[in-house]
């Protein structure tokens, strides 16, 4: 059985949506300043949202909060890894109905020296 929630989007489809709807469509190489530095976009891992990669369901945390008006923000969880190099972002959503949580969109940023 194939479970379309765990097939990657690739870079390029990715790139032909509008970054200030999403952090999703944010080009690899973009750069952006946070209190620590300046940082560079080199990889990212984005996976269809609103479907459950263990159970298939469409009965999502990101899907719930977004037909209710998202007034609690859409992301279950996020979690960041820092090191000298750089660091990684991640988001995960939490399925409904088999009560897992999944990674929705993984990012790394490079730090400029």
């Amino acid at each position: 059985m194939k479970h379309w929630a765990k097939k990657e989007i690739s870079h390029e489809e990715l790139d032909k949506g509008d970054s200030s709807s999403s952090a999703r469509y944010t080009s690899i190489g973009y750069k952006k300043q946070i209190a620590s530095g300046y940082f560079e976009l080199i990889d990212k891992v984005i996976y269809p949202i609103n479907i459950c990669p263990h159970c298939r369901s469409e009965a999502t945390f990101h899907r719930r909060v977004q037909e209710g008006g998202d007034v609690v923000g859409n992301v279950w969880r996020a979690q960041q890894s820092e090191g000298p190099e750089g660091f990684v972002y991640s988001k995960f959503d939490y399925c409904l109905d088999c009560h897992k949580e999944f990674l929705i969109e993984l990012y790394i940023w490079k730090r400029e020296k």
